[in-house]
């Protein structure tokens, strides 16, 4: 008689656990599995190292996150934000966390909501800094949310948001592939647009690089 509820007791554990286990990742389990049992530090060097990634919203959050810590592992950065200060902070973080002196951060500060001419100037600024090479990967992090009802908040809010997180990567993307600063060839192009990641963990958050970065192409990532 005891046996059917020792037998319903561990079934009960059991999903439990697994519950506890799905909700403490947060994110895609295999995501979670390859961090977990896959990535080492030799890996992720292999990975980044020599790698020129741009990252917009740069400046807190994912953005920071993910600067911090490709450029633990080799990676040359351009770093964009609106704040100088503040892209100058990050910039100052990646510099004393690393002890590849050949790799290069710099900074290109630029408003999503800036006029079109802005974005072309950018473009020009980015290429000055790079030079004969091209991005290996873009970042497309800045991003803006509301969590007022959409009966409830002005039109000029929802303007601003669709500039952030959907026109402003949408014109970045174009110039970029025009410009040739972005290598077409090997594998694919992809734009990829991920709410999930707001809510992601650390470890996430460099995992997404890598794992554009592995297909040896340059993706672009865009985060609303």
């Amino acid at each position: 008689m005891i046996v059917p509820y020792v037998a319903n007791a561990v079934a009960l554990g059991s999903a439990a656990f697994a519950i506890a286990f799905a909700a403490s990742m947060d994110a895609n389990p295999s995501l979670y599995l390859f961090d977990r049992f896959f990535v080492s530090e030799q890996r992720l060097k292999t990975f980044f190292e020599g790698k020129t990634i741009w990252i917009t919203g740069a400046s807190s959050g994912i953005g920071k996150e993910i600067a911090l810590r490709t450029s633990r592992y080799g990676a040359n950065l351009i770093l964009t934000g609106r704040s100088s200060e503040r892209l100058q902070i990050v910039k100052d973080a990646c510099s004393s966390s690393n002890q590849n002196n050949g790799r290069t951060i710099s900074i290109l500060p630029l408003d999503m909501t800036a006029p079109e001419d802005e974005f072309d100037k950018a473009i020009f600024d980015l290429e000055k800094i790079l030079g004969d090479h091209v991005l290996d990967c873009v970042v497309l992090n800045a991003g803006r949310g509301q969590l007022k009802p959409a009966d409830a908040t002005p039109f000029s809010t929802t303007s601003e948001i669709f500039q952030i997180n959907a026109l402003a990567p949408i014109s970045l993307s174009q110039k970029l592939l025009d410009r040739g600063i972005i290598k077409k060839g090997k594998g694919k192009l992809q734009q990829q647009l991920c709410n999930i990641f707001c809510r992601c963990p650390r470890w996430l958050a460099s995992f997404v690089v890598i794992r554009c970065l592995k297909t040896r192409t340059s993706w672009i990532l865009q985060y609303a």
